[in-house]
């Protein structure tokens, strides 16, 4: 499958080649090669460079190759074309920023994300920059609020249980003290 992808971006008319482009890059970032996702992506940009769909998905096929910076570009130019938010470009920033260890500018993107899509997901992840930034109290709120998202999510609860025994350490220490 993947040698007949490649095939089809060298052998199309320059018509169809956004289409195989898009296709090969979308087969690649389906099987897990997210560096050769990435290059067609970016090819499908070249031909259409404010194509929201193609930014969004080239810069999540970056954050899986390990290309934040890149990915942080991309999905920001993204962003600044789809002022409805029908793609996930702050929750996706979150995740390149976080990745860099920019836990203010992950947290300000987990934020944003949390007021377009209320998902577990997005509230896990923004407790964990809460907890790297000392917030304690805030990362509890938001491992919450994945809870009430949805009652069954395990990151959330095992995040919730972490922190408690973290707690009950910390205070057990305290007393022998």
């Amino acid at each position: 499958a993947d040698r007949a992808a490649l095939r089809a971006v060298d052998d199309a008319d320059d018509g169809d080649e956004i289409i195989d482009a898009s296709t090969a890059a979308k087969r690649f970032a389906e099987s897990a090669q997210p560096e050769r996702a990435l290059r067609f992506f970016r090819r499908c940009l070249a031909l259409a460079p404010d194509n929201v769909e193609h930014l969004h998905r080239a810069g999540r096929a970056a954050i899986d190759a390990g290309r934040y910076e890149l990915a942080i570009e991309l999905l920001e130019r993204g962003r600044g074309l789809d002022p409805e938010a029908h793609w996930d470009f702050a929750f996706q920033l979150g995740r390149a920023t976080c990745l860099l260890e920019d836990w203010d500018a992950s947290r300000r993107w987990y934020e944003l994300a949390t007021t377009q899509e209320d998902h577990p997901v997005t509230w896990t992840n923004l407790g964990s920059v809460y907890e790297e930034l000392g917030r304690t109290g805030d990362a509890l709120r938001c491992y919450e609020a994945a809870r009430r998202t949805d009652p069954d999510d395990a990151r959330s609860r095992e995040r919730i249980e972490a922190l408690r025994d973290r707690f009950w350490t910390e205070q057990a220490a305290k007393l022998r003290d």
